[in-house]
């Protein structure tokens, strides 16, 4: 990930420690919900969740996916925090390759909200 501040402090030793402090931030940012590293959190909790499994997260986690939550109802699930199975099953598919098999869209149905559940059958029926 590339990354560029610019930063106005009084000092030189002031700017070099607010990069630092920026960039171990960004660092934790990318620990917690990095959906390209397996190992981030937010990837643990997709590998873990599903219905009626309750999986405890850290708080910046839940503020962030509360949020998306909101955003969620606020647009009428245009967008939806909780799609990232069925846009990992789409982006797994070749260009050129046929729809994806119907069994697939069913095993990861469990994990993607209701709302976006029906936006998917309503389009593709």
């Amino acid at each position: 990930m590339e990354v560029r501040l610019v930063v106005y402090a009084r000092d030189e030793p002031t700017a070099h420690a607010a990069c630092r402090a920026a960039f171990e931030r960004i660092a934790d940012i990318d620990e917690c919900m990095s959906d390209y590293h397996s190992d981030s959190e937010l990837m643990r909790l997709c590998a873990a969740s599903g219905p009626r499994h309750p999986v405890v997260v850290s708080h910046q986690l839940f503020d962030v996916l509360t949020y998306g939550q909101e955003v969620s109802r606020r647009s009428n699930g245009v967008s939806d925090v909780t799609v990232g199975p069925y846009v990992r099953l789409l982006a797994k598919r070749a260009p050129i390759a046929p729809p994806s098999h119907p069994s697939r869209a069913a095993d990861v149905r469990p994990r993607v909200a209701a709302e976006a559940q029906a936006r998917s059958e309503a389009s593709n029926g």
